[in-house]
């Protein structure tokens, strides 16, 4: 093996792949790209990011989670590409290797070759931080609530966890800042007219903590832009019956 036929993978690469899993459990890493993207089977979920790694091949792996937990039993994982079918996952601190099996790429639902980040229909951005994102996260879980909501009360925005179809349901909710109204959505309404509910499952917001700049579009699509890591992107698809 040659050395350009032998890459080193980043804890950050590893990590992302271990979230990346959480959307959908296989993946194609493109040859040439330095980019993992992934879509969720039910495409509902887009996600993607930079990555350091330039591989020389194709990778389509169906196991993802198996794959992750592979290569952090590693100190040091390299990727040695043996030809069409098989990589090892080796280390050169421990001596060790497994040998990993390719899939099929046709059998893994993979995002679109082209899309466009740029939303449609801008109706406001704002910055989540991570403070109040981990706030959030941890309110669902200890209310067993399903619903992570948007809401513009007279132009006062505001995040909630809760049940949004269930009146006695526990809320958890912290006000948002940096809020930019997208004047070609709204044109002249007065902020304090300004009222909606957008709401996306919390069984879907599988993003890594972080601070976030966000952007709603009312073709009920949200989008999370890592502030620290700016090619980090997730869209979400909102739920269609919002208030």
């Amino acid at each position: 093996m040659n050395e350009a036929s032998e890459i080193r993978l980043s804890k950050k690469t590893i990590g992302l792949l271990k979230n990346f899993s959480e959307i959908n459990k296989s993946i194609v890493i493109k040859a040439s790209e330095k980019t993992l993207a992934t879509m969720a089977v039910n495409k509902n979920i887009l996600a993607f990011s930079s990555m350091a790694e330039d591989l020389p091949e194709d990778l389509p792996i169906y196991d993802l989670p198996l794959f992750v937990k592979t290569c952090s039993m590693f100190e040091q994982p390299h990727l040695v590409f043996l030809g069409k079918n098989k990589v090892y996952i080796a280390d050169k601190a421990t001596k060790g290797k497994a040998t990993y099996v390719k899939s099929d790429p046709d059998i893994i639902v993979q995002p679109p070759k082209t899309y466009d980040p740029n939303l449609p229909e801008k109706v406001v951005n704002f910055e989540l931080t991570m403070r109040n994102l981990k706030l959030l996260k941890e309110a669902a879980y200890n209310f067993g609530v399903t619903d992570f909501c948007v809401n513009s009360f007279q132009g006062n925005l505001s995040i909630s966890v809760r049940d949004k179809k269930t009146d006695n349901s526990h809320v958890f909710s912290v006000p948002v800042d940096k809020v930019i109204w997208e004047s070609e959505f709204w044109g002249t309404k007065p902020q304090h007219e300004r009222n909606f509910c957008y709401c996306l499952k919390i069984e879907n917001l599988k993003i890594l903590d972080g601070t976030y700049h966000v952007c709603i579009s009312d073709k009920n699509v949200i989008n999370f832009n890592s502030l620290s890591e700016s090619s980090l992107n997730y869209f979400i698809a909102l739920e269609p019956d919002q208030d």
